[in-house]
């Protein structure tokens, strides 16, 4: 005969007037996991956001936190001691749009390319009425690249002849300045960028090149601003500048 199954339900008596219940199972015992190391990346201040929500299992003596402006990264380590500690990090991305730029490069954009880089950059131009005039002022565009030859014939160079280039016929209504509304990186307040355009004759072909002269100096700035902003907020923890 087969023993029919039963469920053996286990009454314990706590503290007057609480009873608990445990159930003995006869089947498959329910799955344990195992623990798992926690690793969270998101945007500079993600470090600062998770501590905030999480303030209760993050204690001064058992976290700290990783400052290092060569990576543009921050890192909340909380359970250090722990082999399952949860780790939280934090970087300073340039903005897609912003990277995507050829801005203060050698290589520049033909007008061609140039109309199509910011044919649908409306939402980055600090006044959108100057997007259209722009690209306007790129469809007429109208320069012309001389080309001359002049011979070399003197004792430090062999003989033969140089191909210089130079733009003409160009006219103040050709001016392509402009202005972007942008935030240098990810998550941080947009910032006016003021972009002026240069000119180069190469092979034939009128070459332009975006030129902010601050743009290092700015973005230098900025770093220091929040990396310092962020380091203020973890004042209470051990902190470490990484390099």
């Amino acid at each position: 005969m087969v023993e029919k199954e039963q469920e053996l339900n286990l009454h314990l008596i706590g503290s007057p007037g609480t009873e608990t219940t445990h159930v003995i199972r006869h089947d498959e015992p329910l799955k344990v996991y195992d623990p798992t190391i926690v690793t969270l990346d998101g945007i500079i201040t993600s470090p600062w956001e998770f501590f905030n929500k999480r303030r209760p299992e993050c204690t001064f003596d058992d976290c700290h936190v990783v400052f290092s402006k060569k990576s543009l990264s921050i890192t909340f380590i909380v359970r250090e001691k722990d082999k399952f500690k949860t780790t939280v990090t934090g970087k300073l991305k340039r903005t897609d749009f912003l990277s995507s730029l050829k801005l203060n490069q050698t290589t520049g954009y033909t007008i061609k390319e140039l109309m199509e880089k910011l044919k649908f950059a409306r939402m980055y131009f600090k006044h959108k009425e100057e997007h259209k005039k722009l690209l306007i002022k790129l469809r007429n565009f109208t320069a012309t690249v001389e080309k001359t030859v002049s011979e070399v014939n003197d004792r430090k160079t062999e003989k033969g002849s140089v191909i210089n280039e130079k733009i003409i016929n160009f006219t103040e209504e050709n001016a392509l300045d402009f202005v972007l509304s942008v935030p240098i990186f990810e998550g941080q307040p947009k910032v006016d960028i003021p972009i002026s355009i240069e000119m180069e004759p190469r092979n034939g072909d009128v070459i332009l090149f975006l030129i902010y002269d601050d743009f290092d100096e700015i973005q230098e700035e900025t770093i220091e601003a929040i990396f310092k902003e962020q380091k203020e907020k973890f004042d209470d923890f051990a902190c470490i500048d990484k390099d």
